[in-house]
């Protein structure tokens, strides 16, 4: 446990899981809708296990959050998740209060998890106007953190306090794919209902050997927005440890899914739905053969390409790990692992993360009819997107 000088808290890891869709994004800002961060702090400053200097803490009159400096309170994520993205396993780490929830850890552990989890609910149904709303953010439990792993680059090398996002080493992201988005077969209807396809093993052979490329290390300029496309090769180089198919399951609309598993030591901004958007892309219009060598192409070509970007929608952060291999004794050094609530995550993926995707899935189609339809609010609305432009979208790949 590290402890700072300055204050009684105790720098303490939070592993929470969260409903992405209503958030703008995980991290902390000043304008437009809350985002992860704004309510998490918020109700650990209500819960009293995150406590400011006074005339720190603001409170917003029309959401009720209250807020203060996350800086001073040392704080710390693992992953930054964009609009619209989920995730079962992410870490938050922050000086927190403890003594006032018990005299053990074994008794202010579950305390301060259980009434931060309370205030969270109430947040939310405050925010909804809904008593029976659930809280989109759920926190597992809390572990005190060592120090961190030491790393040269630091500019702060003489301090090895635990960091969540420079600590990270990998980063595992699953993307929920409708197999109807992965196949082409033909049809008398331009974009079929996604709950009429199901992927044979043959089909799902031909995604994985399109994931199989992006794995090793790659200067990723054009999977990235376009205000970062002019960054050099040092800035949008990343390294993907394994892109793999996982398993299939059924939706309760009938529609099929596929579990798209990428990791990596970290993504940047789009890369992940646009390695996916590229893959169903030349699934769909591309002749098998030429596949494998029209996405290396794209790969591998210095100059910039459009890529489509696939939704948010079925995109989640699965986990983080703080896993080192330890050159000097040998084996791997763990700073922090997800294994005690590993029960917990699984729970609330099947919960409230799949009926989530399902469900909004199902109702953005639905919204198609009202002339609401958004490219990117479900993968339905985006297949049609991309069949009424591939003909543009051709020959601007090629």
């Amino acid at each position: 446990c590290t402890k700072s000088k300055f204050d009684n808290t105790t720098l303490c890891a939070v592993l929470i899981g969260y409903v992405g869709s209503r958030y703008h994004g995980l991290q902390k800002h000043d304008k437009g809708p809350p985002t992860v961060e704004q309510e998490l702090e918020s109700a650990l400053i209500k819960a009293g296990a995150l406590v400011y200097e006074a005339g720190v803490v603001k409170e917003d009159a029309r959401t009720g959050l209250k807020n203060g400096d996350l800086v001073k309170a040392r704080w710390s994520h693992a992953s930054r998740t964009d609009k619209g993205v989920h995730a079962i396993g992410q870490v938050v780490a922050l000086g927190m209060r403890l003594k006032w929830a018990g005299a053990t850890w074994e008794s202010q552990e579950p305390a301060i998890v259980e009434k931060v989890n309370q205030e969270l609910t109430r947040q939310s149904r405050v925010r909804f106007d809904d008593a029976k709303a659930l809280a989109d953010i759920v926190v597992y439990g809390l572990k005190k953190v060592p120090k961190g792993f030491y790393d040269e680059r630091r500019l702060d090398k003489g301090v090895t306090r635990f960091d969540a996002r420079r600590d990270a080493t990998g980063r595992l992201y699953e993307y929920q794919c409708p197999t109807g988005a992965l196949v082409s077969r033909k049809t008398s209807s331009a974009n079929p209902s996604l709950s009429t396809v199901r992927i044979t093993e043959e089909e799902t052979k031909a995604v994985q050997d399109l994931l199989f490329l992006y794995q090793g290390t790659h200067d990723f300029h054009n999977f990235t927005a376009d205000k970062c496309s002019d960054e050099g090769p040092t800035e949008t180089q990343r390294v993907v440890t394994r892109f793999t198919t996982g398993q299939k399951r059924l939706s309760t609309d009938g529609v099929e899914y596929l579990a798209l598993l990428v990791e990596g030591d970290s993504f940047i901004y789009h890369q992940i739905r646009k390695m996916v958007g590229l893959a169903i892309f030349a699934l769909r219009h591309k002749q098998p053969a030429d596949r494998v060598s029209f996405v290396k192409e794209v790969l591998t070509d210095k100059k910039a390409r459009y890529v489509p970007l696939a939704p948010s929608l079925g995109l989640m952060l699965e986990r983080v790990m703080f896993r080192k291999e330890n050159r000097t004794h040998g084996g791997f050094t763990t700073l922090l692992d997800f294994e005690a609530v590993a029960p917990r995550m699984s729970e609330f993926k099947k919960a409230r993360i799949y009926p989530e995707i399902d469900g909004k899935e199902r109702s953005e189609q639905k919204n198609a009819a009202l002339d609401k339809q958004q490219v990117h609010s479900c993968m339905h609305h985006w297949l049609a997107f991309i069949a009424r432009t591939q003909q543009i979208w051709g020959v601007r790949f090629t």
